[in-house]
């Protein structure tokens, strides 16, 4: 078998060209390794960012929650009040006719 012989230059030029992929992959690893790190740094700023507004929100929710339970007190305290306006109503009605009784009662007395 006869053996190819190839020139320096040309087992340079292909060591370069080695050498040169070599390069770039190295090149595209560093790349890959610096998009990756900028991902996680964006995941984990918006982890803190959503920490932040879970909190507020439930903040927000427990202070819509209080309003709610304080409106029907005021609610219940209303109705109560109505209770108390009816129940006076009805009870001064007596009150009323007798007064109106004894009133004619006098006048008739008096004439």
């Amino acid at each position: 078998m006869k053996q190819v012989g190839y020139s320096d230059s040309s087992m340079e030029h292909v060591k370069s060209l080695s050498s040169s992929k070599f390069e770039e992959e190295e090149l595209l690893i560093q790349m890959l390794e610096t998009a990756k790190r900028d991902l996680q740094q964006s995941i984990e700023k918006e982890v803190k960012e959503n920490l932040i507004l879970q909190a507020s929100l439930e903040r927000r929710k427990h202070a819509l929650q209080k309003r709610r339970l304080e409106f029907e007190d005021v609610s219940s305290l209303q109705e109560q009040l109505q209770v108390e306006k009816d129940l006076r109503a009805a009870l001064e009605v007596p009150d009323e006719k007798w007064r109106l009784e004894m009133d004619e009662e006098i006048e008739h007395n008096n004439t």
